[in-house]
């Protein structure tokens, strides 16, 4: 069998913003995408109600053909403009958080493929 492509009890983790990084700059310099960064603080719509523009908290309108909300719960677009409202799926998340500090492991084959995690009063 080839190295990672069975079953194994063990999982990766990526490091999210090196990955975001890495993205950014591939999609800039491969690419040739502008990247903004920048708050958005309002929404431009056509006749159909489609988003047209997005306004910036540092003064620009950033037109386009599609807008990925990235707000995180904010949810400015998809929930404040679009109105779609939360739908919570807690119920049904085998794994809904990570606590992530390096641990000693005398041996690896035994590296459990999920993180166990306890919520504490304190959060």
């Amino acid at each position: 069998m080839a190295p990672y492509s069975g079953a194994v009890n063990y999982a990766y983790h990526l490091d999210a913003a090196k990955l975001a990084a890495r993205l950014s700059h591939h999609a800039v310099d491969a690419l040739g995408v502008t990247h903004l960064r920048d708050q958005v603080v309002a929404v431009d719509s056509g006749s159909n109600s489609d988003i047209t523009a997005v306004r910036t908290r540092g003064g620009e309108r950033v037109e386009g053909d599609l807008f990925i909300d990235c707000s995180g719960h904010a949810a400015l677009l998809i929930g404040d403009y679009c109105g779609v409202e939360w739908i919570d799926r807690s119920q049904v998340l085998a794994n809904d958080r990570a606590l992530v500090v390096p641990v000693p492991v005398a041996d690896e084959s035994q590296i459990q493929s999920q993180t166990i995690g306890t919520a504490h009063a304190a959060g």
